[in-house]
C-alpha cells in the first residue's frame, strides 16, 4: 500500500504541474484548438482518475520486470519518477509552448487568431482555419502538432481532426509559395497510415498541399 501511495504521489504532482501550466496558459485559442470548452468537469475527473491507474499500473509493471535494478526505496523512487516525467513529457512540452507563446504574444492577435478558427469535427474533434499569417500558423503549431513549412509561405490554411478514443486522424495543410521556391513532393504510406506533399501551380504562385492521416 505504501508503494502505491508513493507512485501516487508521483503522478499527482506530474498531473498538478501540467495542470497549472494548462490554467495559466489557457485561452480562447488554447480552449478551443483543445477542445476543453466541451469538456465536462466529471469527464474531466473520470480522465484523470483512469490515466492516473494507468500510469501507476505501468510504473509497477516496468520496475518489477527491471531485474538487474536493486529494489531498493531510494531506486524505485527515482525509476517512478524518470517514467513519469517520460509519460507527462510531451504533454508538459506542448503547455510549456503554449504558456510562453501566451505571454510572448498579444492578446489581441490571439483573440483574432482565436475567431479565425472553427470546429472540423469530420471524426469526434478538430479545428480548421483558412488565411493564415506564418505567425499565426506558428501560435496554432505550438498548440497542434503541424508540419514545419516554409518561413516564405502565406495564405496558410489547415484541417485537423481526430477521433479522441482511437488512433485515427486526418491532417491537411496548404499554402502559397513564390514559384522560384522549390519544395519536394512524395507520396508515402498504406491503407492505414500515409503522408504526402504535393504542388498546383499557378501562374503567380505554387500551391502545397501537405496531407497525413491514420485510419
Amino acid at each position: 500500500m505504501k508503494k502505491i501511495v508513493k507512485y501516487l504521489c508521483i503522478v499527482f504532482l506530474a498531473i498538478i504541474i501540467n495542470f497549472l501550466l494548462w490554467k495559466i496558459g489557457g485561452d480562447c485559442l488554447s480552449n478551443k484548438i483543445n477542445n476543453k470548452s466541451n469538456q465536462s468537469v466529471l469527464s474531466s475527473l473520470f480522465f484523470i482518475g483512469v490515466f492516473t491507474l494507468m500510469v501507476i499500473g505501468i510504473i509497477r509493471w516496468i520496475i518489477s520486470s527491471l531485474k538487474f535494478i536493486p529494489k531498493t526505496r531510494k531506486s524505485k523512487i527515482v525509476l517512478a519518477t524518470i517514467i513519469t516525467l517520460v509519460i507527462f513529457g510531451n504533454t508538459t512540452f506542448f503547455n510549456f509552448r503554449n504558456l510562453t507563446s501566451r505571454v510572448f504574444n498579444n492578446k489581441t492577435e490571439r483573440l483574432e487568431l482565436c475567431n479565425k478558427i472553427s470546429a472540423a469535427n469530420y471524426l469526434a474533434y478538430g479545428t480548421a482555419a483558412e488565411n493564415l499569417t506564418l505567425k499565426e500558423y506558428t501560435q496554432i503549431r505550438n498548440l497542434v502538432s503541424l508540419p514545419a513549412i516554409s518561413n516564405k509561405s502565406y495564405d496558410i490554411s489547415y484541417i485537423y481532426t481526430y477521433d479522441g478514443f482511437l488512433p485515427d486522424y486526418l491532417l491537411e495543410v496548404t499554402y502559397k509559395l513564390q514559384k522560384e521556391i522549390k519544395v519536394r513532393t512524395y507520396e508515402e504510406g498504406e491503407y492505414d497510415y500515409g503522408d504526402g506533399r504535393t504542388i498546383e501551380e499557378f501562374e503567380n504562385y505554387n500551391l502545397v498541399t501537405y496531407a497525413e492521416y491514420n485510419r
